[in-house]
């Protein structure tokens, strides 16, 4: 999904993209959801293709709307019966591994299982989805921001020093720009260096908090507008049992 981009498939009218939408991954159509949205106008029979589309796929396999909190602890659980290593503990590419398997399985994209226990972890899948569900909705995580890709506030026309002052709060957010948490940074915390907005405080993802996989940030102004992105390459892990800091002056945005 890294090379995903709303605005090309936007361009189309909604008659034309309604045909393409079955090819997009469930994450997709919630970007271009989003994305549509965030427009100064948005188009109301776009808007209805697009809900239309995501509720069928609710209604279809329910398993489509967990966060990747929830799919993480199914993996956790599937990790359980077949490694004596913890999930949090796993190697970068096996957790991963891991996680994209119960992500496809969950989603309803797997292949048929290969074995007797597959089949049986399916079924259990197939019981637990309805309850993580429910947990997400009392904690409010079904109702999940996704900061989409687009054009910057800036585009060029105002000085850095302007743009610097419009930073409002920072969004901070996993690799598909759904949000994690914000920070609303104090009043200095955010200065100018080299052409770049630097955030000079350290952020800590610490152990009380679920399991997150932060890859990037997005500046925002007080009415929620994108002022400036920063994402990386790989994804910082924090949270879940573990400690992690993001260090000051890591996040920083050019401008």
């Amino acid at each position: 999904m890294d090379d995903f981009d709303p605005k090309d498939l936007l361009k189309n009218s909604a008659g034309k993209l309604a045909p393409k939408l079955g090819s997009l991954t469930f994450a997709q159509l919630q970007v271009l959801d989003a994305a549509e949205r965030g427009v100064k106008e948005p188009r109301k029979n776009m808007l209805e293709t697009l809900q239309g589309e995501i509720a069928a796929r609710r209604e279809a396999n329910p398993g489509v709307a967990l966060s990747s909190v929830s799919v993480a602890r199914l993996a956790a659980i599937l990790n359980l019966a077949s490694s004596e290593t913890p999930y949090e503990e796993l190697p970068d590419d096996d957790r991963a591994l891991v996680f994209e398997g119960v992500s496809e399985i969950v989603e309803g994209t797997a292949p048929p299982p290969h074995s007797d226990e597959e089949a049986a972890f399916r079924r259990v899948v197939g019981g637990v989805v309805p309850l993580l569900l429910e947990i997400e909705q009392l904690q409010g995580q079904r109702v999940r921001e996704v900061i989409a890709e687009g054009d910057m506030a800036s585009d060029g026309e105002r000085q850095a020093e302007t743009l610097v002052k419009d930073i409002h709060q920072l969004a901070v957010c996993d690799k598909d720009g759904e949000v994690l948490f914000r920070i609303t940074p104090e009043p200095g915390e955010i200065q100018l260096r080299g052409g770049k907005a630097v955030f000079n405080r350290a952020v800590d993802l610490v152990r009380e908090k679920p399991r997150v996989a932060v890859r990037q940030v997005v500046a925002l102004d007080e009415n929620g507008r994108r002022v400036a992105r920063v994402r990386w390459s790989v994804d910082l892990i924090g949270g879940g049992g573990k400690l992690a800091t993001i260090p000051a002056g890591y996040i920083a945005f050019s401008l």
